[in-house]
């Protein structure tokens, strides 16, 4: 289990609140080692204090998935970062956005440009699944 507060559409006033709320609630759980604090890009998390995280996550699934799948990981934060490790392997790894060093294979500069990505993955492996495509007009 985990919670997060995503605080990405509040103002900053409204952000500094909710983070002072949020530590305020779980600072004490945090000193008894009781839960783990995450303070990511517009996100505040609490986890249980067990040693999990979005890359074993994906190790988790992909244990489960066929032999030929191909893992695709798009994330936008530093907590991504453990998931973007484990699909260099057998994947493609995409950070949202061009600030900051990143394990993943590639960026794109914002959430809105993932449907028009996802549309182009498709299509490629759609043609290469078939073996054969045709020419683009």
């Amino acid at each position: 289990y985990s919670a997060s507060v995503h605080t990405r559409t509040l103002n900053p006033k409204a952000k500094r609140k909710a983070r002072k709320i949020f530590f305020r609630l779980v600072a004490p759980l945090a000193r008894k080692k009781r839960v783990i604090l995450s303070d990511g890009k517009e996100v505040l998390e609490i986890r249980p204090p067990a040693k999990w995280d979005k890359g074993k996550a994906v190790l988790f699934i992909n244990k489960r998935a066929p032999k030929s799948a191909f893992l695709i990981y798009i994330g936008d934060d530093n907590t991504d970062e453990d998931a973007f490790r484990v699909v260099r392997k057998k994947g493609l790894g995409v950070k949202i956005g061009i600030k900051g060093p990143s394990l993943a294979h590639m960026r794109l500069p914002s959430l809105r440009q993932i449907p028009g990505f996802l549309k182009i993955l498709q299509n490629e492996f759609s043609c290469a699944h078939a073996r054969q495509c045709e020419p683009k007009a």
